[in-house]
């Protein structure tokens, strides 16, 4: 019924099967074509309340799983920063690192500037002979 109301802008004749305008079933005077049209009017109304809550109950759905993925995610960010910081920490500020890619590990800390071996994770002017290099990426 709904699908039709919106195909057509008018209710389906149950004789007929046709569009019934509403002007045209008021200005028939019939009662009985009244009293037809009335009920048809009323379950069209049922079946679009029901259909909206339908939509809404799914969308609510939708929300719920996006707020749900979202906190999944921020848990799992969160642990990583955990291990990271357990396993490979600046010692002056505890941020995250992961060494560059040219495989020097002399790192300066890119959250609070400190200098450090990537090896021994121990603050060392010298970093092992080799003055301190941005070859570090920060995690945070």
């Amino acid at each position: 019924a709904v699908e039709y109301w919106e195909k057509h802008g008018a209710i389906k004749c149950t004789m007929c099967s046709e569009p019934v305008p509403e002007q045209s079933v008021f200005d028939s005077g019939d009662y009985r074509c009244i009293k037809a049209y009335t009920a048809a009017t009323r379950q069209l109304a049922c079946a679009v309340e029901a259909l909206n809550e339908q939509q809404e109950a799914a969308k609510r759905a939708m929300a719920d799983s996006a707020e749900a993925k979202q906190a999944l995610v921020e848990r799992m960010l969160s642990e990583i920063d955990t291990v990271l910081a357990a396993a490979a920490a600046c010692p002056w500020c505890r941020a995250p690192f992961v060494p560059g890619e040219d495989g020097c590990l002399a790192v300066t800390c890119e959250a609070c500037g400190g200098d450090f071996c990537g090896v021994c994770c121990r603050h060392n002017p010298s970093v092992h002979g080799r003055g301190a290099t941005k070859s570090s990426t920060m995690v945070r």
